[in-house]
């Protein structure tokens, strides 16, 4: 089953991709906070249940990897300058991009073994 996804820009301009991926990061701390008073009984109606954050946490993870996939260095350089992500933030992105080029490796490589194995039998 395919993850739904927040990450919407209106077209794809450097300006439109940016406005979406400050959306993203603004859920992404609003389920962080939600998860934080998941347990407490007076935020429980306000909040959904612990399985509707859970969810909403997938689809936010999903559209930050998209978003962080949409950038090159070089905007995500120009958008620190203009004050428009934070160190922290651009740390978080760059960190997600290694880690989806690291699994994209890692399938290939054992995509490579399985065929490598499967032609010497």
């Amino acid at each position: 089953m395919e993850t739904g996804h927040i990450y919407t820009p209106e077209n794809d301009t450097y300006q439109a991709r940016l406005s979406a991926l400050q959306e993203v990061l603004r859920a992404r701390e609003q389920v962080k906070r939600s998860r934080l008073h998941a347990d407490s009984p007076e935020w429980s109606n306000a909040l959904g249940s612990l399985e509707e954050i859970e969810q909403a946490e997938e689809v936010i993870d999903a559209s930050f990897s998209m978003a962080a996939q949409d950038f090159n260095r070089e905007e995500l350089q120009q958008a620190r300058s203009d004050k428009a992500l934070t160190d922290n933030q651009l740390t978080e992105i760059i960190n997600a991009v290694r880690t989806k080029e690291i699994d994209a490796k890692r399938n290939d490589n054992s995509s490579d073994e399985k065929s490598n194995s499967n032609t010497r039998s």
